[in-house]
């Protein structure tokens, strides 16, 4: 992990559970994290529980709406320089008939 430290991370996501979870692990390992998640301030609660050299960052972005999609990389890509390591861990479940009836 250590030719990640101080590279930009992008988590999807990020807000609980493993998104959360991998958000924390790659901050202490020394990455620059934006987490994507619909609940931002989640996200940057985060941040107090880091024990690395990394740091979390919380961004708005709901994975269902692409526009969004679109503005939190246009976002990462000015702020951060780009993304050098993508976990795309945000789920979409549409609402259906698992049988397409």
């Amino acid at each position: 992990m250590e030719r990640w430290a101080g590279k930009t991370a992008v988590v999807t996501g990020a807000s609980a559970g493993i998104g959360a979870a991998v958000c924390l692990r790659l901050a202490k390992e020394g990455l620059r994290v934006v987490g994507l998640a619909r609940r931002e301030r989640l996200v940057q609660k985060l941040q107090a529980e880091v024990t690395g050299a990394g740091k979390i960052y919380g961004m708005r972005c709901d994975v269902g709406k692409p526009g969004e999609i679109a503005a939190a990389f246009e976002r990462v890509e000015s702020e951060c320089g780009g993304v050098d390591l993508l976990v795309n861990n945000a789920a979409l479940l549409p609402s259906g008939h698992i049988t397409g009836q």
